[in-house]
């Protein structure tokens, strides 16, 4: 076995060397809370449903110039890193690993379920907080509960509780309804909340039983809704709530108003 010597000039020089490292990861860490601070936005930026990113994107916009201007956080602006999820949970999912990987650990999701339910078992591995403004999905912050996740809106309940009261009292005489839905989990699961919803409210605020009948689903991006019109004219429906989302809206509420829907 060789025997290691140790003399003053290598003791000096090792202790050069870890006072230069400490020095330098003390300048890095200096630069890192010195910069901005990172916040990243993922969210469907493109396709039919590009209204609901786009309008979130400008009121987030509009919230970090409000805090820049004020100075920032400890004097730090903060800065926006924009993904766009493209309506795909896989796309949310590489987006999320992207910007992780880049240092962000502060990201806005995305409003609907199907994305938030694909990203929350990755936001702890990722070391991540996962803030979305209106996924109401209630096993987000249930059966799938992680301290990584903040559902800052209404959750199905909340909204879809409400909304079946205004139904209520809006509309009292109309008791069959029907609706169209996006054939995804958030659109099912509000129908599934509103139908509860409504079967509470109508006897207690209208005196009156309700009659809810299956939702007609859609696909995203279906864009022709002649033939689900078609299926909800045959229902001879009183109310009809609609479960489709930005551009898509748009288009059902067009052909909607032609077929003179209760809508």
């Amino acid at each position: 076995m060789s025997r290691i010597t140790i003399t003053r000039r290598t003791a000096l020089g090792s202790a050069l060397a870890a006072s230069a490292t400490t020095i330098a990861g003390r300048r890095a860490l200096a630069q890192a809370q010195s910069g901005p601070v990172k916040v990243g936005f993922v969210y469907t930026l493109s396709g039919s449903l590009a209204d609901l990113g786009t309008y979130s994107l400008v009121g987030a916009q509009l919230a970090v110039k409000e805090v820049n201007d004020a100075g920032g956080i400890n004097g730090r602006p903060i800065e926006l890193v924009v993904r766009d999820s493209r309506f795909d949970p896989k796309a949310a999912v590489a987006a999320m690993h992207e910007l992780a990987g880049t240092g962000v650990n502060i990201i806005i999701g995305e409003g609907s379920s199907n994305m938030v339910i694909a990203v929350l078992p990755i936001i702890k591995d990722l070391n991540v907080i996962y803030l979305s403004p209106a996924g109401i999905l209630m096993d987000a912050t249930h059966n799938l509960f992680t301290p990584h996740y903040f559902r800052v809106g209404a959750n199905a309940h909340m909204q879809y509780g409400g909304q079946a009261e205004v139904m209520a009292r809006v509309a009292p005489n109309a008791v069959r309804w029907g609706g169209i839905v996006m054939d995804a989990l958030g659109a099912r699961s509000g129908w599934e909340a509103l139908s509860l919803a409504l079967q509470r409210s109508y006897p207690k605020i209208a005196g009156k039983k309700v009659e809810i009948l299956d939702p007609v689903l859609v696909k995203p991006g279906a864009g022709d809704y002649r033939d689900a019109i078609g299926r909800l004219v045959s229902q001879n429906l009183d109310g009809i709530q609609t479960g489709v989302f930005g551009g898509e809206a748009i288009s059902f509420y067009r052909w909607g108003h032609w077929w003179q829907l209760p809508i």
